[in-house]
């Protein structure tokens, strides 16, 4: 029996799961071959493929087929758009123009990797101004935008006007821009105001806020590492070997500075 249109979906969406993207365009390949009709899903799901391993050249080159025979949808647009950011071409990513929240997403997303933060904001922006409702995805993209950036000012500002939208991966975005940008005063002030989301402050946020406090060369700084380490245990979340490492170390430099 010759395999139909729900195989070939079936096959190419397992390659994308498993991030075969060369099996998948070899199962495309295949289709074009037969009477059946290559379509907009099917090519998102080898485009995602592409995109989970980095491979936006044949990202860009299967939405080019798709735009060739009209099958063409904006999940397909939003899986390349996707590859580009993955790939480090932002400017590519933008240059596709998204069209709707996911699309949007990806494309600050891929603003993140070019460490264009004030692209990414003109683009939160532009969606806000098409009545689009950002969520938790939305913040978390934008925010971790800023980290990678080191805009500690712009995440915690952008922080609050997630208000009820913003989660465990929003406040530890912002925690993670804090700590790049050795703010870890605030860092621990945030970490402390403990918002009424569930799970957070998680193993992640002590983490975070331990190796900042560590880093800094204050005795405020290691006695706030230990401090974090005993509200750890009382959170009843369980250290790791970096969390007991610090804990260590700030203690060896408390030592020596009682020494001077």
């Amino acid at each position: 029996l010759l395999p139909d249109v729900i195989a070939y979906h079936s096959t190419v969406s397992a390659c994308e799961e498993a991030a075969q993207w060369e099996a998948a365009v070899q199962l495309l390949a295949e289709l074009r071959l037969s009477t059946l009709r290559l379509d907009a899903q099917i090519l998102s799901s080898a485009v995602s493929a592409a995109a989970k391993c980095g491979e936006w050249e044949m990202a860009l080159s299967l939405l080019s087929d798709g735009r060739r025979c009209g099958a063409i949808d904006a999940a397909l647009c939003n899986a390349a758009i996707t590859a580009c950011g993955k790939g480090f071409r932002w400017e590519l990513a933008l240059s596709l123009l998204p069209s709707d929240y996911v699309g949007y997403c990806a494309a600050i997303s891929a603003c993140e990797k070019g460490f264009e933060w004030r692209k990414a904001v003109a683009l939160f922006d532009e969606m806000l101004s098409k009545e689009m409702q950002p969520d938790n995805f939305a913040y978390n993209a934008l925010i971790t935008c800023f980290d990678r950036c080191q805009e500690w000012l712009q995440a915690l500002t952008w922080l609050e006007l997630a208000d009820g939208h913003a989660d465990e991966a929003t406040l530890n975005a912002a925690l993670d821009a804090l700590a790049s940008s050795n703010q870890w005063e605030r860092l621990v002030q945030l970490l402390e105001a403990s918002p009424n989301i569930p799970g957070w402050p998680n193993l992640d946020s002590f983490r975070t806020a331990m190796l900042a406090c560590y880093r800094e060369p204050s005795t405020e700084a290691w006695l706030r590492c230990l401090q974090l380490m005993d509200e750890m245990q009382k959170r009843q979340l369980n250290p790791g070997t970096s969390e007991y490492a610090c804990a260590a170390r700030a203690c060896g430099r408390g030592s020596q500075w009682l020494k001077v």
